[in-house]
């Protein structure tokens, strides 16, 4: 990896990979409960004018039906969550933009970084050892430490729970 970029991409998909794949599991949930309550085969469904198709599905002609009105509630839960997730991801790709732009080095990057990021590092980055506090790059920009202090939490969070599913 040879930019701020590649970092971010890699540490984007290392901790948002299980969630996409929690909220996958949960639309082909709905999508298998939507056909039992209608009695009928299909390949994905309407709700609100969008087309929801679970991944995997072979293109072509595809069978679409309504989404039951009994689902409503938990496809609205469905889309609240996921709204959520991808604003996380925005932030946390936002403040892992001004972390690492700044670094020079593998020790910068190992270093701005929170400690709950370093096993996700390539390069046997995670064994090196801490020189400085986490966002040492921001250091001098208020604005940016207090966004830092409201996504760390964020980051902490998508980190542990990637473990868990």
């Amino acid at each position: 990896m040879n930019n701020s970029y590649e970092y971010i991409r890699h540490i984007d998909d290392v901790l948002f990979t299980a969630e996409k794949r929690r909220l996958e599991v949960a639309m082909v949930s709905l999508h298998e409960s939507n056909q039992r309550i209608r009695a009928t085969r299909s390949d994905g469904f309407v709700y609100q004018g969008d087309f929801y198709v679970p991944l995997g599905t072979p293109n072509g002609n595809r069978t679409i039906i309504q989404l039951d009105p009994t689902l409503i509630p938990e496809m609205d839960y469905h889309l609240s969550d996921r709204k959520t997730v991808e604003l996380d991801q925005k932030r946390i790709g936002q403040i892992l933009f001004k972390l690492l732009h700044p670094c020079q080095t593998l020790q910068h990057i190992r270093d701005t970084l929170p400690e709950c990021l370093t096993d996700t590092l390539p390069h046997g980055m995670a064994q090196l050892e801490r020189m400085d506090q986490p966002g040492w790059t921001i250091a001098g920009d208020a604005r940016s430490l207090r966004q830092f202090a409201d996504v760390e939490p964020k980051i902490q969070f998508y980190s542990a729970a990637r473990l868990l599913y």
